[in-house]
């Protein structure tokens, strides 16, 4: 080889140990591009699903693995998206976690999809986590959990499973669990499982299909409640003996009378009117009379107002209804000629001391209607037709004032109050209003002892006495005067003044 060729061998050298490093170094770069071009794997969710279906339904159970958020997964059945008809108690869950069953119904056996699919978004790319293979809805419902895909994922993505759908566990609630009827009853489903039917038998015919149904019981006695709960893998039943207890309330007791008001003897008929069932009845008449019939008749021979009372008893218990002054019974009116007793215009005005008698009465029949007596603590209540008598006690010290249609002040101290016979015993008048009234009849007499004092006695007209006086004065059977006229006493303060008419008078 001559020196060119040498020179020409050696630049070849040369050239390739350049183009060799530079294929290297482009192989390194290239190698470096790609390694440092590779994208870092996503994190695929891991889960695994249990699946069974019948003939209308495929569920889906999240048993183990990562949660999935709504709009991180899409539902494929048959390749058609279905995730917005996977449903967790009606509705799409925000998020399916583990434990949680999604639902998926048909109308129809041909309608149950041969696969379903689930797929993971992760915001930028899809990936098949799972693929199911449902078998015919005929067949026993086992169904086998497919991964597809390239993509790297935990365990728990590639894991097959093969499962049934557990029967639930039936639990359920009352309340109230006892009371009186009608009862009514809310009952709650507390049973696990996801059931999805339910089948109540409340014990006393009753029956419901509601998953937390109300119902009312009409009779008394103790049910037992039972309540199936059913699911595709099958049906539990919870019984609870005497669960519920109804019971009858004790009555009210109640009645009403007629007639309440007439002459002795008087007899009225008393009607139970108690509600609540009563069994057995206990009236008191108010006249020591009484009586365990319902409905019973009672005769009052004594005039008087009558408290009755009712007690009515049933197995529950008992009331008591008792009505004050019910029953008013008056005595017959008698009717009597008598002379007129001539009546005189008296003024007595006098600076010494007198004094009603004690033991004389005015005595009168009421006519007007709101008439009363506050005799004592009692106040008396009077009905046109009553017969009153007031008799003067020990303490003939007091104030009267009448006129010949109305009465409203005997304002005197141990007074004797008697009403259509009946006596009342003695108490202080504290008020009286009489409305109207006749067939008056009056002893009351005010008696001024001998004492010298100034005095005025007018009668008829006439100027009896007039000035310094000591004659005994006696004014017989006080009476309003007629048309109008007044009759006012007033024996208080150590004078009496007297203004109105009198059967008789006597000075001596």
């Amino acid at each position: 080889m001559n020196d060119r060729s040498k020179r020409d061998a050696g630049l070849s050298d040369a050239l390739g140990a350049v183009i060799l490093i530079s294929v290297v170094a482009l192989g390194i770069t290239v190698a470096s591009v790609a390694i440092l071009s590779s994208p870092v794997p996503q994190k695929v969710p891991a889960i695994s699903v249990d699946v069974f279906n019948t003939s209308d339904t495929v569920f889906l159970r999240h048993s183990g693995g990562d949660t999935l958020a709504r709009g991180e997964y899409r539902i494929l059945a048959d390749d058609i998206d279905r995730t917005s008809e996977f449903l967790m108690q009606g509705i799409q869950p925000s998020r399916w976690s583990l434990g949680d069953t999604l639902e998926y119904h048909v109308a129809s056996p041909n309608d149950i999809p041969g696969s379903i699919q689930i797929i993971a978004f992760n915001g930028r790319s899809e990936q098949v986590i799972l693929q199911v293979h449902l078998l015919p809805p005929t067949l026993a419902p086992t169904h086998t959990v497919t991964p597809t895909g390239t993509a790297t994922t935990s365990p728990t993505a590639t894991t097959s499973t093969t499962t049934t759908l557990p029967a639930p566990s039936a639990g359920f609630s009352g309340i109230p669990l006892s009371g009186t009827r009608p009862l009514t009853v809310q009952f709650t489903d507390m049973s696990t499982g996801s059931p999805t039917s339910w089948s109540w038998d409340f014990g006393d015919g009753g029956s419901s299909s509601l998953q937390n149904p109300s119902h009312v019981y009409l009779t008394t006695g103790t049910y037992t409640v039972t309540l199936t709960a059913t699911n595709a893998g099958g049906s539990d039943t919870e019984t609870k003996t005497g669960y519920i207890t109804v019971t009858d309330a004790a009555p009210v007791a109640e009645f009403n009378g007629t007639p309440r008001s007439g002459t002795r003897p008087l007899t009225v008929q008393f009607t139970d009117m108690s509600t609540g069932s009563p069994t057995s009845w206990s009236w008191n008449f108010g006249d020591g009379g009484t009586s365990t019939v319902r409905n019973a008749s009672h005769t009052y021979t004594a005039a008087g107002n009558y408290t009755v009372s009712l007690t009515a008893t049933n197995a529950w218990g008992s009331d008591t209804e008792m009505k004050v002054g019910y029953i008013n019974v008056t005595s017959p009116v008698t009717t009597t000629t008598t002379t007129p007793v001539p009546v005189h215009q008296v003024t007595l005005n006098t600076d010494r001391q007198g004094d009603l008698v004690e033991g004389t009465y005015m005595q009168f029949r009421v006519t007007g209607l709101y008439s009363s007596i506050r005799h004592g603590s009692t106040t008396y209540n009077l009905n046109p037709g009553d017969t009153v008598r007031l008799t003067v006690g020990n303490d003939g010290k007091g104030l009267l004032y009448a006129t010949s249609t109305q009465i409203s002040t005997f304002d005197f101290n141990g007074v004797r109050l008697s009403i259509n016979g009946v006596d009342y015993g003695t108490a202080n008048l504290n008020s009286i209003w009489i409305s109207g009234f006749d067939s008056y009849v009056s002893t009351l007499t005010v008696d001024v002892p001998s004492h010298s004092a100034w005095t005025q006695l007018v009668v008829d007209g006439t100027t009896i006495i007039s000035g310094t006086n000591s004659s005994h004065i006696v004014v017989v059977g006080l009476t309003p005067l007629s048309s109008g006229g007044t009759m006012n006493l007033d024996t208080t303060s150590g004078r009496v003044y007297y203004v109105g008419g009198a059967a008789s008078y006597s000075i001596t």
